[in-house]
């Protein structure tokens, strides 16, 4: 049949069977396919395109192979509209990596840093046909999640500016779950790479306005830390290089802390969550208790009850969100009168862990001073009664 299926099945089959005869048209075979993919809407002309491209990429040679996978990379960071269709570039590149990677996964290995970096951010899209498409792409290629982070790293950092600076907050998003899931892994060895991803969690929870998506961040502060003290009390670790996360923890605790007061309540109570974990890794180890003082947790509990307090006397009440770059519906369909009880019952639950932490920290930093036990005894109490609003 006259179809560009069939025709992109003809041009694969030629290639595998017939490929000294087609050799000195490999270029421009591929930059056919490649300018017919990017206008293609339908899934089952690209997979065949893609897998006709898998056959031909076999007898390319090495530039024409980097040229190829480096386009397709660059189509997908530089898509602007974020389509949510199965017609844009993203599910398009995915597909033919794919392709490639199955078929010509030997020659591929030649030019991985043309795309794998890519491939990683890739893998969170919220188009769920691309995301599936990239993931193999990685998985295939990469010899597992650690060791291809680890690999590619400065350029995976370097791509998620883009992602967090697009003005679609599905895109921050992508980037906001990347780094959440690189967060979670263990990097000890690689101071750089820790600050890289300190700095980006950081600056990205500080500026701009709350979008769906963005509590991700506040996920991977926490988890971040959580990690690094942990390597640092390893064994073959000295110790000493627990000092250095001191002011990195400091700050990290003091910016969650502000994060604590924002309108949303979704965003507000995973905060929370985040601070209760920032602060129980403040007591993990004896050089690290010292760098919260009283004087934090006092501003710490104090916010938590001005929270608290606000909330009961807006009990029946929608959060007031005027972003409008934060889609709306979070809830939708949802009791409103059950929302709420559950919503409380979670802030009494996270300040509960609070309060935990904070008596800990009152007590290592001053073991026989009264006024601490005091001022511990007065803080409950003040909890207790805020408590009683729900």
């Amino acid at each position: 049949l006259p179809t560009r299926s069939s025709t992109a099945q003809f041009i694969g089959l030629a290639a595998k069977f017939h490929a000294p005869a087609i050799a000195p048209y490999v270029p421009r075979l591929i930059e056919t396919c490649t300018l017919v993919l990017k206008h293609e809407g339908s899934i089952t002309v690209k997979k065949a395109l893609g897998n006709a491209l898998g056959f031909v990429f076999r007898d390319t040679s090495h530039a024409e192979a980097e040229t190829l996978v480096k386009e397709m990379a660059e189509a997908y960071v530089a898509e602007k509209d974020h389509d949510e269709t199965d017609d844009g570039i993203r599910v398009t590149s995915g597909i033919v990596l794919e392709e490639l990677t199955n078929l010509a996964g030997d020659k591929l290995k030649d030019v991985t840093p043309a795309f794998m970096p890519v491939a990683y951010v890739a893998m969170w899209d919220s188009n769920e046909r691309a995301a599936d498409a990239w993931k193999e792409v990685w998985r295939a290629n990469s010899g597992g999640d650690r060791e291809g982070v680890n690999k590619y790293h400065q350029r995976i950092m370097a791509l998620l500016p883009t992602f967090f600076d697009h003005l679609s907050w599905k895109k921050r998003t992508q980037a906001a779950k990347c780094v959440h899931e690189i967060c979670k892994q263990r990097h000890s060895g690689q101071p750089d790479l820790l600050q890289v991803l300190y700095t980006i969690v950081t600056d990205n929870i500080s500026k701009g306005r709350i979008w769906e998506g963005k509590e991700n961040l506040l996920d991977a502060l926490a988890v971040f830390f959580e990690n690094c003290i942990s390597a640092s009390a390893s064994p073959n670790d000295s110790g000493d290089s627990q000092g250095s996360f001191r002011p990195q923890l400091e700050q990290a605790i003091q910016i969650v802390f502000k994060e604590c007061s924002k309108p949303k309540k979704k965003y507000r109570l995973r905060a929370h969550r985040a601070l209760v974990s920032l602060l129980t890794s403040a007591h993990k180890y004896r050089q690290l208790q010292g760098i919260v003082d009283t004087s934090t947790y006092t501003r710490v509990l104090t916010k938590v009850l001005e929270t608290l307090e606000s909330a009961g006397n807006t009990h029946q009440k929608e959060d007031d969100d005027d972003d409008d770059d934060m889609p709306q519906g979070d809830y939708a369909g949802e009791d409103v009168a059950s929302r709420d009880s559950s919503s409380s019952g979670t802030n009494a639950e996270i300040q509960s862990q609070l309060l935990q932490c904070a008596d800990k920290a009152f007590l290592c930093a001053n073991p026989n001073r009264e006024t601490v036990r005091t001022k511990i005894d007065e803080t409950r109490s003040a909890l207790e009664r805020v408590l009683c609003i729900f």
